[in-house]
C-alpha cells in the first residue's frame, strides 16, 4: 500500500461563545485544517491540525513529493521524511507531521480492520476520536481530560458530534479513527472560512491593544459588559 494524494481544507466551526484563555482567545469559533491523504488501495485516513488557512493548504500540498509512494505504515521514516532535526530548524513542520500521522493511522486501522487504540496496544471530531484512542491505552491516565469540544455546536464528522454520556465519550470502536467525513458540512464550514477568516489566536476582540504577558496580571473585567456576557456565558 502507497499514499497516492493528499488534501487540505481548512474550516471554520462554530463555538456556543467566545472561549477565552489566558494567551488570548477563540472568537466564536474553530478554525482547522482537515487533511485527507489518500491511498492507491482506495483507503483514504483522516487527520487534523489546529489553525490554517491558504497558507496550510499549501504546506500540505508542498508535501506531496514527500507523501506520494510512502508506505503508511512507515510512521517513523515518515516522521524523518517530513521534519528530520535539521530541516526542522528552518521550519515548522511539527503540527503538519501531527494530522498526516493522524490520517497514517486512521489507514493502518482500517487496513488491518481494527480500532486504532488496538494498535497502541485529531478539537474537532478527527481530533477528538484520536485523542479517545490514545487516552484508552494510556495506563496512567488516571484522571479526566479536558478537551473544548463541548463548547462546539456543530461538528465536519459524519452523524454529528459526539454525545457525552455521564461526562464520558465513548471510543469509537469502527476501523481505524472510527470516524468519517461529513461532506456537506466540510463544504459548508470551509465556505464559512472563506467568508471569516482566521483570527489572531493571542489577542481579545473586546481588548483592543491586549496582548499576553508573563507574569499577566491584566485579566478581562468581569464588571464590564463583554466581561459579564463571557462569565454567563462560560
Amino acid at each position: 500500500m502507497r499514499i497516492s494524494d493528499i488534501r487540505a481544507t481548512t474550516v471554520s466551526a462554530p463555538l456556543e461563545a467566545p472561549l477565552r484563555h489566558s494567551n488570548g482567545a477563540h472568537w466564536g469559533r474553530f478554525v482547522r485544517t482537515i487533511v485527507q491523504v489518500e491511498t492507491d488501495e482506495g483507503l483514504v485516513g483522516l487527520g487534523e491540525m489546529g489553525g490554517g488557512g491558504e497558507s496550510a493548504e499549501q504546506t500540505f500540498r508542498a508535501l506531496r513529493p514527500y507523501l506520494i509512494g510512502h508506505n503508511p505504515f512507515s510512521l517513523e521514516e515518515l516522521g524523518f521524511k517530513i521534519a528530520n532535526p535539521t530541516a526542522s530548524l528552518y521550519n515548522n513542520r511539527t503540527q503538519v507531521l501531527a494530522a498526516i500521522e493522524f490520517a497514517c493511522l486512521d489507514i493502518m486501522g482500517k487496513a488491518l480492520g481494527v480500532p486504532v487504540y488496538q494498535l497502541f496496544g485529531g478539537e474537532l471530531g478527527i481530533q477528538l476520536a484520536t485523542m479517545l484512542h490514545l487516552g484508552a491505552v494510556l495506563s496512567n491516565l488516571t484522571f479526566s481530560a479536558d478537551a473544548h469540544y463541548h463548547h462546539l455546536r456543530d461538528d465536519i464528522i459524519a452523524g454529528g458530534k459526539f454525545s457525552y454520556v455521564d461526562g464520558c465519550i465513548e471510543v469509537p470502536d469502527g476501523p481505524g479513527l472510527g470516524v468519517t467525513l461529513d461532506p456537506d458540512k466540510l463544504g459548508q464550514y470551509a465556505e464559512e472560512f472563506k467568508r471569516l477568516g482566521g483570527y489572531p489566536y493571542d489577542r481579545d476582540p473586546a481588548r483592543p491593544g491586549w496582548f499576553p504577558l508573563i507574569p499577566n496580571d491584566r485579566w478581562a473585567n468581569p464588571n464590564n459588559e463583554y466581561g459579564r456576557t463571557a462569565v454567563e456565558e462560560g
